[in-house]
């Protein structure tokens, strides 16, 4: 390549700016496919070098299996979510949930899991208890004392935290189901190992509400002696007490009812029950002095006898009502048609008023009847009043004695309750203990898998050959970023803050071919550098052009040959 620059005459053009090409802070694809075509021998040898490292290393990866249960948390001990508070209700049941979770996760339960099932005796955790290769040197050159020997306890604990980690326990957020995948190196041991947890979980679940069944019922053991003891206390005193206020009882209080019996009742002595039938008939000679002096009053109070209902309503005034309107009829027709003095309308006016005056007798007789009524109930109920102060005279020396066994027959009745409460709810305990099962069921229990769940090598591969292609992608940009020489026209601008005319390419045979040919790219670029020079930018044009290079054999003489014979093409003149 060759690097054409032309220099005016001076003062026959003011100077002019001609700075470099800008810098490319990023390269164009074809300049990046030129990169990795020249450096493809690289490109290839790291791509190359980086895959089959990798692909040795996932070679020897390991397949390890995959295997889960699945189960569900009972409902009884979480709230569901009510109309009135459901953010509440079902903060609390997440935490019971929460909680769950925290107890299939927790060491308790992967300790469990390791001695039931003696992983530390299998191959794949057994390896875990051998001393490295360091180890052993370390020791057989004195730098590193012998350890003393594991105990079966530490190596269960040791084991217990290795498999803590590949054990994964979730729950999806939306339902009560929980999840547990294990993995390990061999298809039998992981399906194994995800239904000794399921086994762990339940069992633990089922001894936690055994214990605290248990501990409630030493509880109840312990407070059922001293209630048996008060309530006999109690009783005792009760009886006590009524021989010797001679406060005996006339029967059972409790009616029948089953809710009642086994109370104890309330003494019920003959005054008291001839009191209480003396109230109850007091009671009603009461009501019916008010009934019957409400209605003679209403008729002393009326001003006409015939508007009262008592009165009205006897057979015998309703008969003489009807009477007095028949006759008052026959007096009307007899008024129409006959005179005054006629004898029959004479005689119905007169029966007419025998019938009134018979009215008001039996009126009378009525309302004297209703007096004595009202007087005879009075009398009654000052009878009642008086026997009822009688035997109230003779109950109030009972009252004392009465109160004070009423005191102590409530306090026997709370003795007793408490006790067959307590001695009931010991009796529900023990019948629980031996029935107790945990709130949660195994939906889905593992089973052996198929295949091995991984590596997946298929995926890895594909991203080791990414990766090695974008290695070796790299090392070529990289290669090509670190050179110091120059190759392009816009990189010799850069360098030199010159402006360049143009690139010559480099060319085969003889230089009367490519001058003559037509389609030559030496040819064409002459002609592009003739055009320049000629016709371009004042400050480029020039009558004088000196061609020069850094070293020899650069092709000074060929490029001056062959731009004299390019002008001389065109009929100019070119000294060379």
């Amino acid at each position: 390549m060759s690097q054409i620059s032309g220099a005016m005459p001076p003062q026959h053009y003011p100077p002019m700016d001609i700075g470099p090409a800008p810098e490319q802070e990023f390269a164009g694809l074809g300049r990046i496919l030129s990169i990795l075509r020249q450096h493809r021998l690289l490109m290839c040898c790291v791509a190359g070098g980086t895959f089959l490292v990798g692909a040795a290393a996932i070679a020897t990866l390991k397949p390890y299996y995959e295997s889960g249960a699945e189960i569900a948390i009972g409902a009884r001990g979480m709230i569901s979510p009510s109309e009135l508070s459901p953010y509440a209700d079902r903060a609390l049941d997440l935490v019971a949930l929460n909680t769950q979770l925290g107890i299939l996760k927790s060491p308790t339960i992967a300790l469990m899991v390791t001695q039931r099932l003696h992983l530390a005796d299998t191959p794949e955790y057994a390896k875990a208890f051998k001393p490295s290769l360091l180890s052993q040197l370390k020791k057989r050159f004195g730098l590193e004392k012998p350890s003393a020997p594991l105990t079966q306890k530490q190596r269960d604990e040791i084991v217990s935290s290795m498999l803590m980690g590949k054990v994964h326990i979730s729950n999806d957020g939306r339902s009560a189901i929980i999840g547990i995948t294990t993995r390990s190196a061999g298809p039998e041991l992981a399906p194994a190992i995800a239904n000794g947890y399921v086994k762990a979980y339940l069992d633990f679940e089922q001894q936690a509400k055994i214990q605290a069944a248990r501990n409630a019922s030493v509880l109840l053991e312990e407070q059922i002696a001293p209630l048996r003891e008060r309530s006999i206390q109690a009783e005792q005193e009760v009886s006590r007490y009524r021989q010797e206020h001679n406060l005996h009882l006339l029967g059972d209080d409790s009616g029948g009812d089953s809710a009642r019996a086994g109370r104890i009742a309330l003494p019920s002595t003959p005054n008291d029950l001839h009191l209480t039938q003396m109230n109850h008939e007091l009671g009603d000679a009461e009501a019916d002095l008010a009934s019957k002096q409400a209605i003679y009053n209403e008729a002393t109070s009326s001003g006409s006898i015939g508007a009262i209902t008592a009165i009205t309503a006897s057979p015998l005034i309703q008969n003489l009502r009807l009477q007095q309107a028949q006759v008052n009829a026959r007096i009307s027709t007899l008024a129409a048609t006959a005179l005054e003095q006629n004898p029959e309308l004479i005689a119905a006016r007169a029966q007419a008023a025998r019938i009134d005056a018979q009215i008001s007798i039996e009126s009378q007789k009525l309302l004297q009847n209703l007096r004595y009524e009202a007087e005879t109930a009075q009398q009654r109920v000052n009878a009642l009043k008086e026997r009822t102060n009688a035997l109230q005279l003779n109950v109030t020396e009972e009252e004392h004695a009465d109160i004070r066994l009423r005191q102590l027959v409530g306090e026997a009745t709370a003795a007793q309750t408490l006790y067959r409460d307590y001695l009931s709810r010991l009796g529900q305990i023990s019948a629980e203990t031996t029935i107790q099962q945990a709130e949660a069921r195994l939906i889905t229990p593992a089973s052996q898998p198929l295949g091995p769940a991984g590596p997946p090598k298929k995926q890895y591969g594909i991203l080791l050959l990414l990766i090695s292609v974008g290695l070796g992608v790299g090392a070529a940009l990289l290669r090509d970023r670190s050179r110091s020489s120059l190759r392009t026209l816009a990189e010799l601008e850069q360098q030199t803050r010159l402006f360049g005319l143009g690139a010559l390419p480099r060319f085969r045979g003889s230089l009367r071919e490519q001058l003559t040919s037509g389609d030559s790219l030496y040819g064409r670029m002459l002609n592009s550098m003739r055009a320049i020079l000629t016709f371009g930018n004042p400050s480029i044009r020039t009558k004088i052009t000196v061609i020069t290079s850094a070293e020899s054999g650069e092709g000074k003489t060929t490029l001056a040959i062959s731009l004299a014979a390019s002008i001389g093409a065109l009929g100019k003149r070119a000294l060379l």
